[in-house]
């Protein structure tokens, strides 16, 4: 069974139907065996976005969670475990957001869903 943790980008890019994500990727997270995550620091780092101008969407914070609900996407929230290995983290990225979801991934064991090679550097698997 496949376990993976979608970053930011992979869950709004699944919601808007963006031809961003390769049809490979999609048969990948809508197989029967595939069990999908999201972080709560994807939410956050949405509502910041969102709040700086920096990210515009056509939608809210909670039709994303209902989406996640629609989707059998599991939303994790941030637990004292993750902070720990947060704070053991090379600092090969300097997003705190991302570098929360790695220290998700790597806790949890899961593959990360990112275009950002970047992560790639960490101690877990990244599929794109």
């Amino acid at each position: 069974m496949g376990k993976y943790l979608l970053d930011t980008h992979t869950l709004l890019w699944m919601h808007d139907d963006s031809a961003l994500i390769s049809e490979n990727l999609r048969n990948v997270l809508s197989a029967k065996n595939a069990s999908l995550f999201l972080s709560i620091a994807s939410c956050w780092e949405i509502t910041i976005k969102q709040q700086i101008k920096k990210l515009k969407l056509e939608y809210n914070l909670d039709e994303i969670a209902s989406y996640c609900l629609d989707n059998s996407i599991n939303i994790l929230p941030v637990s004292l475990t993750y902070i720990t290995q947060y704070s053991l983290l090379p600092l090969f990225h300097r997003d705190p957001f991302d570098r929360m979801i790695v220290a998700t991934a790597y806790c949890d064991n899961l593959v990360l869903v990112s275009k950002d090679s970047q992560l790639s550097q960490y101690n877990i698997s990244v599929l794109w």
